[in-house]
């Protein structure tokens, strides 16, 4: 019983100092938080910590940022003043104001992801509109998005996290600006780069990213009949064995919404023009956008 006595006495004594420690540890690193400096000539920041999530805006060489939280490879920070923020504009009282919890999109529609959410009577501040259904507005302080951590020179701050994890000094980047020479395809520690926004034949398309050539495609859910609007678009690479895009256009800016099958059109002849379609719609595994089976096609105007 004595020795019984002794060992709880001693697994006490192991816990309480360990506690203690932990505390100590809690406390000193509560003093500190990372810096970390762009390194790459042009970052994407995503919505969520893997490349197959929208860019919400760039940072460039030389951008100092707060990190505020890690996963894998990724590092979370407080979205820049000008990264995408979009909400339903059915969410907004006269005054801009949230009228019920209110989820932040990358994108004018439901079909980007959410990265955050607003609070019952958040006081927003308004871009720009898309089609009186969805309002552009400056992220809120506590949004955090994301960027690969191979791109950043990191140093630990002695002080705390302050102020507001927002706090990125960025300058917003032009879709005129020219990009490094460097190729795309460039490999660190096996991870391929992230570092350069998608630009195809001068045109400006928010960056998605597929699956590398998958030997099969697996289709989620039923098809469902859709009607379309927007710019067709050609894709790069990353989205193979995808090559076409039905987009909206936004400030000369390309959201693309569906992966296209043309069926018996031929999409090259409809590259950069604005039409609207008719098709079966389905999901696939994996994949950041849906695919429309082409049915019928028309021509509304000649785009931008």
């Amino acid at each position: 019983m004595y020795k019984i006595k002794a060992i709880a006495a001693i697994i006490l004594i192991y816990q309480f100092y360990s506690l203690a420690f932990c505390e100590v540890n809690m406390k000193d690193e509560s003093k500190q938080y990372v810096k970390g400096e762009i390194i790459a000539n042009i970052l994407n920041v995503r919505a969520r910590p893997a490349v197959k999530y929208e860019v919400v805006c760039q940072l460039k060489k030389g951008d100092t940022i707060n990190i505020i939280k890690t996963q894998n490879e990724w590092l979370g920070i407080g979205a820049p003043s000008h990264a995408e923020a979009w909400i339903s504009r059915k969410n907004l009282d006269a005054e801009n104001k949230t009228i019920e919890k209110t989820l932040v999109y990358s994108g004018p529609g439901t079909i980007f992801s959410t990265y955050t959410t607003l609070a019952k009577s958040y006081q927003v501040e308004e871009l720009k509109q898309y089609e009186e259904k969805w309002v552009k507005i400056v992220p809120p302080e506590h949004a955090i998005v994301w960027i690969h951590g191979n791109y950043v020179r990191k140093e630990i701050i002695e002080k705390p996290l302050e102020p507001a994890p927002s706090t990125v000094n960025s300058v917003k980047i032009q879709s005129s600006e020219k990009i490094s020479d460097k190729k795309q395809s460039q490999t660190r520690e096996g991870h391929k780069v992230d570092n350069n926004p998608k630009m195809i034949s001068g045109k400006n398309i928010v960056a998605l990213k597929g699956k590398q050539m998958v030997p099969t495609l697996t289709y989620i859910g039923k098809p469902k009949k859709v009607e379309k609007t927007g710019t067709i678009i050609i894709l790069d690479d990353d989205h193979k064995p995808f090559t076409y895009s039905i987009a909206i256009n936004i400030d000369s800016q390309y959201y693309p919404l569906a992966y296209l099958n043309s069926g018996n059109f031929n999409l090259d002849d409809w590259v950069w023009e604005k039409v609207k379609l008719i098709g079966h719609q389905r999901w696939l595994k994996g994949w950041p956008r849906p695919l429309i089976e082409i049915e019928s096609m028309e021509l509304i105007e000649q785009a931008d």
